[in-house]
């Protein structure tokens, strides 16, 4: 029987074009371990939000395409203004975006 070294050949670049175009893994840095985020539809859009605490900034900045990137599991959102009463809500993120939409009440 005679060898066909093309044969062989011809199985290790299909091996090869079939591993690459399957692509190869890279790393995601949104989606794993159930991340998500928080986006913001608040009047007025110049509150300062507090998740957990910690402040994010103006809630103006996280609404449309962007929000707030959070590890899975419940979170603390509040919403403050001089001159408006506070808003507080518990929220749970799992692999999702949860949107907050809200319109402060001004205090007397």
């Amino acid at each position: 029987m005679r060898k066909r070294p093309w044969m062989l050949f011809g199985l290790l670049v299909g091996s090869l074009v079939s591993i690459t175009a399957c692509g190869f893994p890279t790393q995601t840095t949104f989606g794993v371990s159930n991340d998500g985020g928080i986006r913001m539809l608040v009047l007025p859009d110049d509150a300062e939000v507090f998740i957990d605490g910690a402040s994010m900034g103006a809630v103006s900045q996280f609404r449309g395409r962007t929000f707030i990137q959070v590890k899975g599991g419940k979170h603390v959102v509040e919403i403050k203004r001089p001159g408006y009463a506070d808003y507080r809500e518990e929220i749970f993120v799992s692999n999702n975006i949860v949107t907050i939409t809200v319109t402060l009440k001004k205090s007397e």
